[in-house]
């Protein structure tokens, strides 16, 4: 069981780039089990690694990678303490599959090939004693594109001043030799979410319809709009313009991100049917 007491609790906003590795009060480590449990059962050993996003050497952005491969081990990357007590937060962070590291192709696609592999990022309100799952992708390698995608996540439901995060990765219990991929995770960001009181003089002035809906949707606003961005329950982007139509996407919930030309922003839920 890892139960770390942080040397401190920082406060937000936070970037981290990967460009330095590995990154101060960072925890690295492993289990040889494929679950979560109460953590990594060795530390100070790093199958995570400082990589060039999507192996392209030629850009040379910094990153951190990890290669999937065997079976039974779980890869763990611990950020360190966060004080969130002071309000409502979001993390973000860029991430891409890519092919196994011996491919020819490195930065090509990952194989696309059904396994028993696991990516999730987690939540420690305790310094890392327990751990709870804020979004999972089963069969990474097929669930995570090749290409840059940045995740959103609120956690404005977590407070406390000894937070921490983990992105962890899980091979699987059964070997699939032909499930040998990496996934690459830049650019981890934590932020305030946006003011309430902002959204709420926005969305006074907003209408949207029909909401549930089937496909296109309408904005009708007393403010100019500059774009419109809609995410996934994943928190994946999914669009990105001046109009927003959900006619070829799954049913489910939405998060729409309205953007002002003055620069404020409003977030709505929409319904897929």
């Amino acid at each position: 069981m890892m139960c770390i007491t942080p040397m401190f609790s920082q406060t937000i906003p936070y970037t981290q780039d990967f460009n330095t590795f590995p990154p101060a009060n960072w925890t690295f480590g492993y289990t040889l089990k494929a679950e979560i449990g109460t953590g990594p059962t060795t530390t100070n050993y790093n199958y995570w690694q400082q990589k060039p996003f999507l192996a392209n050497t030629s850009q040379n952005n910094m990153s951190m990678r990890i290669s999937y491969y065997t079976s039974n081990i779980s890869y763990w990357a611990v950020t360190n303490a966060f004080d969130l007590s002071g309000g409502d937060y979001e993390i973000s962070f860029d991430c891409a599959s890519a092919d196994g590291p011996y491919s020819s192709n490195q930065s090509g696609p990952a194989p696309q090939v059904e396994a028993g592999d696991k990516f999730k990022v987690l939540i420690s309100t305790n310094g890392g004693t327990v751990w709870e799952e804020l979004k999972n992708w089963d069969n990474p390698n097929i669930n995570i594109p090749n290409q840059k995608t940045t995740f959103t996540i609120d956690v404005s439901a977590y407070h406390g001043n000894n937070v921490k995060f983990a992105f962890y990765g899980s091979d699987g219990t059964v070997f699939n030799a032909q499930a040998n991929y990496c996934l690459f995770v830049d650019n981890f960001n934590i932020k305030t979410k946006a003011s309430m009181g902002t959204n709420d003089i926005n969305r006074s002035a907003l209408k949207i319809y029909p909401n549930p809906t089937s496909g296109k949707v309408f904005f009708n606003s007393s403010k100019t709009i500059s774009s419109i961005e809609s995410y996934n329950a994943n928190g994946q982007i999914v669009s990105k313009g001046k109009t927003l139509d959900l006619t070829q996407n799954v049913p489910g919930v939405y998060m729409v991100k309205i953007i002002y030309t003055d620069g404020s922003s409003t977030n709505e839920k929409i319904i897929k049917k």
